[in-house]
């Protein structure tokens, strides 16, 4: 699945294997995460033979940062790990972009489908728990 993000004027472009991680339902987990409970979430990206962590990262639930980082090899050692990119914000401020493309993929996956291109099913379900999230969080906001 071909997936480009773009941090701080910066493009990256990923082309995510459905194996070994399902890179879709962790984003929606880690998102989830970040609109909960402070602490570490990452949706991991496999792009054989490197690999990729999405990271986000909060100590308190005013501000999260994200980062982008990449183990060329796939081996995940800390001597091997590259920032390829990275930014913070407040929690909903970092999660609305990636959840509309969340929506986005979403509409496209019930017409065209997704099963037969990705071995688990689309997380439909999590991404509705998402979705009442940050509807809370915005309900919420000043």
């Amino acid at each position: 699945m071909p997936t480009v993000l773009e941090v701080e004027g910066q493009e990256l472009r990923f082309d995510v294997s459905y194996i070994p991680y399902d890179f879709v339902s962790e984003l929606v987990a880690a998102l989830s995460g970040v609109l909960g409970d402070p602490g570490e979430y990452v949706a991991r990206i496999c792009e054989e033979p490197s690999e990729h962590d999405w990271r986000f990262q909060s100590s308190d639930s005013s501000a999260v940062s994200f980062r982008v980082i990449s183990y060329p090899s796939g081996r995940r050692t800390r001597s091997e790990a590259e920032v390829r990119a990275e930014t913070w914000g407040a929690p909903l401020e970092i999660v609305l972009p990636f959840w509309r493309g969340l929506q986005e993929l979403a509409s496209r996956v019930r017409a065209e489908g997704y099963r037969s291109h990705w071995r688990e099913p689309f997380p439909f379900n999590a991404l509705d728990r998402l979705t009442d999230r940050v509807q809370r969080a915005r309900a919420e906001m000043p």
